[in-house]
């Protein structure tokens, strides 16, 4: 309650214009036409604001998730350095696992031995780096 009405007492206080540089006409037309018209009855200065509010409370939403999930491997590894049976830290290590990010595969070039992200082409995996793909199809021309 007392965060609402000081932020209802901050907005009074401190009104603010709004310029925007370089949108693309048809992208704020767009806009205009499926967000604004239906849903705000054309006031755009409203359909702005609650742009803004929304995503404001999502990032607040996924900043405390990111905090959570911080928390809990804090919690997990200290649980892993304390426990001594051998199948709870079997356990504890998977969850381990499974909270950390996926990295980019990487595979070896099978030409200069160089690392990078393979892409399909048609449907075959891609073997040689864009360096070695270059000079393949430079000495065919």
């Amino acid at each position: 309650m007392k965060k609402r009405t000081v932020i209802s007492m901050m907005e009074k206080e401190f009104l603010v214009d709004l310029t925007v540089h370089n949108v693309p006409a048809s992208l704020f037309t767009e806009f205009n036409e499926r967000i604004v018209k239906p849903y705000f009855k054309g006031n755009m200065n409203s359909a702005i604001q609650d742009l803004i509010q929304k995503t404001l409370v999502e990032q607040e939403f996924v900043h405390s998730h990111i905090t959570h999930l911080r928390n809990c491997t804090g919690y997990l590894k200290v649980a892993w350095e304390q426990d001594d049976d051998s199948e709870v830290k079997a356990d504890i290590k998977k969850r381990l696992k499974l909270l950390e990010p996926k990295g980019v595969n990487q595979i070896k070039c099978r030409s200069n031995g160089k690392r990078f992200q393979s892409r399909r082409i048609r449907r075959f995996k891609n073997n040689s780096c864009e360096e070695c793909m270059k000079k393949k199809f430079e000495n065919q021309i």
